[in-house]
């Protein structure tokens, strides 16, 4: 006769319950954390606009962001232009829309549109390692739940959110051969974000592997056409284009380096790889379709974005970059190892916890660090209150310290200005606030800057920074 607690640790139903609770924590925990990002400049105002004039495809810059009638409140340079379009569709700004209808236009409505969104992701990846690994794999959903980029994920607002949880679900169906749920899935994950797309691929792999036609494999390639109709008869232009491309093949190497150790190496991923190597010898009879799956579409993942979006073997000052694009084959290759030997969630949860706070070469959104950051705003704005003088932010800091909605402040913070990489340094007085990420100081640090004030900790911090009387030779080139 089973014992209690091994009828408990073979029910699947308590392990996809314990996984949905706790990424539905991870939420509630970061309810304070502040927009940024492309949640500040796009997702977070396009929401807006939709919330206060109507569903529409293309949005403009809603009232609140404009702050329209407050004298002396430039438009951040983002907004320069109107509000940035992407190109991305609209899927993703209308669920946000209906929660600031419900909360009103702040950062918390943001966070609390995410919880459904995170309670289905923590259920589909359970459900993901019982297909793949047993009875016992899907206790490791928790693990993979709190790899650190996908906590960080879980506390923004930016369309991957959905696009992650959706592809978990529609590789699950695929697995089971529902392939008009599949099609319907994959469809509305291609209608967040383009990229979505790449869900074709393991479904031709089924087609190909099951030597049977199906049409569901078109599903996400009609919904990003129709996706590029509808924007093309708008707006003149169809799809989001490439930030960056690799330059030569050696550059494309490099990020197809970068890429495949974020994915299998970073923050003791290595031993995923050990067990998926050990999957591929064991695999048991029956999954091999399921194995096929998650293969493939890891695969596509890795060349994907060692191509499109990301670092392209530019030179430049800050190699940061969004690696909030790697979650989806990030967590197939956790997925992969669990299923593979379920014990090997157990040092997987402990290095996610002991990496959750700990910065990533490539950029803050591979663990909390960026959140860390925004947290840091708070004790910033307190800081100002009693300031005099010229007060230097990046566009980031600006918006955060002046637009509400960010999050940071109740009222805007007036007088500030803002740089960029190329202000001239001559013209900068009084202090210059630097924070962790996504601002670099470029001429600024031709000043002699001396640091009188830090908030935040070593993860992820915003510096204030005195102007002293010397200005420095520029750097060699």
């Amino acid at each position: 006769m089973p014992s209690q607690i091994d009828k408990w640790l073979n029910s699947f139903a308590c392990a996809a319950i314990v996984s949905s609770m706790v990424a539905v924590c991870v939420v509630l925990l970061g309810l304070n954390v502040p927009l940024g990002d492309d949640d500040l400049f796009w997702w977070f105002p396009s929401a807006m606009w939709s919330a206060e004039t109507g569903l529409s495809f293309v949005a403009e810059l809603p009232s609140f962001a404009l702050m329209s009638g407050v004298d002396g409140l430039e438009i951040p340079r983002q907004w320069s232009d109107g509000l940035p379009d992407y190109g991305h569709p609209p899927l993703w700004f209308w669920w946000l829309s209906l929660w600031i209808s419900i909360l009103g236009q702040s950062a918390v409505a943001a966070h609390v549109a995410v919880l459904p969104v995170a309670a289905l992701f923590g259920w589909g990846v359970a459900v993901l390692l019982r297909r793949l690994g047993g009875n016992l794999a899907p206790w490791g959903a928790t693990a993979i739940v709190l790899l650190p980029s996908v906590q960080a994920q879980l506390v923004a607002a930016d369309t991957d959110v959905p696009v992650l949880m959706m592809s978990v679900w529609a590789l699950v169906f695929l697995m089971d051969r529902r392939l008009v749920r599949f099609g319907l899935i994959s469809s509305l994950a291609v209608w967040c974000k383009e990229p979505a797309v790449l869900l074709a691929i393991p479904a031709l792999a089924v087609v190909i592997y099951d030597r049977r036609w199906s049409w569901s494999w078109l599903a996400p390639i009609g919904a990003l056409g129709a996706w590029g109709a509808v924007h093309w008869y708008i707006s003149g232009w169809a799809l989001a284009g490439s930030e960056r491309l690799p330059g030569s093949l050696l550059g494309w190497l490099s990020d197809l380096a970068d890429v495949s150790w974020f994915v299998f190496g970073a923050q003791g991923r290595w031993l995923v790889v050990v067990f998926v190597g050990i999957s591929l010898i064991r695999v048991r009879p029956g999954i091999n379709r399921a194995w096929v799956i998650v293969g493939s579409y890891l695969a596509s993942h890795i060349l994907f974005y060692s191509t499109v979006n990301f670092l392209g073997g530019i030179e430049r000052e800050s190699q940061e970059t969004h690696l909030r694009y790697l979650n989806g084959p990030t967590v197939l290759a956790g997925v992969a190892g669990i299923a593979a030997a379920p014990i090997v969630g157990v040092p997987l949860l402990g290095l996610s916890l002991w990496n959750t706070y700990r910065p990533v070469g490539l950029g803050p959104e591979g663990s909390m660090c960026g959140a860390e950051t925004e947290m840091a705003m708070f004790e910033l704005a307190d800081f100002l209150a009693g300031t005099e003088g010229q007060v230097w932010v990046g566009s980031y800091a600006y918006t955060q310290l002046t637009r509400p909605y960010a999050g940071v402040v109740k009222s805007p913070v007036f007088g500030l200005r803002t740089y960029n990489v190329d202000t001239d340094p001559e013209e900068v007085s009084g202090i210059v606030v630097h924070k962790a990420n996504g601002e670099p100081l470029g001429r600024l640090q031709e000043l002699d800057l001396v640091e009188i004030e830090r908030f935040g900790h070593d993860c992820g911090w915003v510096r204030v920074l005195e102007v002293g009387s010397v200005v420095r030779s520029p750097p060699v080139p």
